[in-house]
């Protein structure tokens, strides 16, 4: 049936369709400037709902600079390709998570792909026929580049070619060396521009584009998203131990909430101390995951920042984390400030859920009825009766003792 309408779905075309149709891939697709053929395809063909999360074509600058958040000269580019992907990759985790409405959802291959192309027009153009085309899963990225035979076809075969070739892209694992397929001619080339693990790609714009990466039991991992009615625990945790569990479980009992709710937050920047080292990041975050529990991965410092990413849920602290979030010198030193910040938590629908701790110079237990409370936080809870007398830095300074003795 969809040769009536698409005349050019050749068999090799079709059989691609059919096996992406047929494989556990769930994907966005954006494309700019060349390769819309491929939309009418995925989206007309039965069953295709099961694989295709959302296409977009975003065919004027506007439409690319509001889906990325910056503007640019040119949108058939390398880097304005692979942010495409990212944004597809994301926003299909985004759809998952909405429809299941849990963080422990089933997820398939997700897959992100992004596609930019210069193809002939009714002009002559004066530059390359050519597109970039980039995919982004959970495991790799990469960047291809396919130059075209300059007017050997048509606008719309070379629109075709472009498609067929995404297809089979998207059908070949990417550690294979790529091949053009379809008709191909002389100066029809295809070439890897970039390649890397999606982890090292996501890291790289944790501090611009990727509000945070979560890492779940069993290996799946999530970007930029907003978590809902969720637990969250900032700290450096280094190391996590059984207080920090325990506060999680008390938490979560206390809200009625399930396990896989409770997400650690690490954050790689930290307002004292600076950047934290990847090696020790990969640390801490297998640390976390094998108690069975999410790690998120953050470049958020400043608490009242860290509303970006939960609605509806709750931020776990000790009395000693409490005393900073209301302390004027991390906002310029100015109540106004102060207030305007923590307003974050009353748009946003989160509270703030502040459990005991020892103050390490006193030696005395301090709960949050020995601390003022700004008339901002109203959804604010004592966790008075939860003891975690367990420190972190106790801990570290115990491993360092004991690995003296080893030598």
């Amino acid at each position: 049936m969809l040769n009536k309408f698409f005349p050019e779905l050749t068999k090799p075309i079709h059989d691609s369709l059919q096996k992406l149709i047929s494989s556990d891939v769930k994907l966005s697709l954006y494309v700019s400037g060349g390769c819309s053929s491929i939309l009418g395809w995925l989206t007309l063909l039965g069953g295709s709902s099961k694989v295709i999360a959302e296409t977009q074509n975003l065919y004027s600058r506007g439409s690319a600079a509001n889906l990325l958040g910056y503007d640019t000269e040119t949108y058939v580019d390398s880097q304005v390709t692979r942010d495409f992907a990212i944004k597809a990759f994301t926003n299909t985790q985004k759809y998952m998570y909405y429809e299941a409405n849990d963080l422990g959802f089933e997820q398939n291959r997700t897959l992100g792909v992004g596609i930019s192309g210069a193809l002939r027009s009714n002009y002559e153009r004066k530059g390359l026929h050519h597109a970039y085309i980039s995919l982004v899963d959970q495991k790799k990225y990469v960047t291809y580049y396919i130059n075209l035979d300059k007017n050997k076809r048509s606008r719309e075969e070379e629109d075709y070619f472009i498609g067929y070739n995404v297809l089979n892209l998207i059908n070949t694992p990417v550690t294979e060396t790529p091949i053009l397929v379809g008709e191909l001619f002389e100066n029809d080339k295809i070439t890897v521009l970039e390649s890397m693990d999606t982890i090292d790609l996501l890291l790289s714009s944790l501090s611009t584009s990727t509000m945070n990466i979560i890492f779940l039991p069993g290996g799946k991992m999530l970007a930029n998203q907003i978590l809902k009615k969720c637990v969250v625990i900032p700290g450096s945790f280094n190391p996590l131990h059984d207080g920090h569990v325990a506060l999680a479980e008390a938490v979560a009992q206390k809200f009625n909430l399930k396990s896989s709710d409770i997400v650690f937050e690490l954050s790689a920047l930290n307002a004292d101390k600076g950047l934290i080292e990847r090696e020790e990041i990969e640390k801490r975050v297998k640390a976390i995951n094998e108690r069975g529990f999410g790690a998120m991965l953050t470049h958020r410092p400043f608490f009242y920042a860290k509303n970006e990413y939960l609605r509806n849920g709750y931020f776990v602290v000790g009395t000693d984390t409490y005393k900073r979030i209301i302390d004027t010198k991390y906002y310029d030193n100015s109540q106004d400030i102060m207030i305007s910040k923590l307003a974050e938590f009353i748009r946003c629908e989160n509270h703030l859920v502040v459990a005991p701790r020892v103050n390490s110079q006193t030696n005395q237990l301090e709960t949050l009825k020995d601390f003022p409370i700004p008339e901002i936080l109203s959804n604010i809870h004592g966790l008075d009766d939860f003891r975690m007398d367990i420190s972190s830095t106790e801990l570290r300074q115990k491993i360092i003792e004991k690995e003296v003795e080893k030598q």
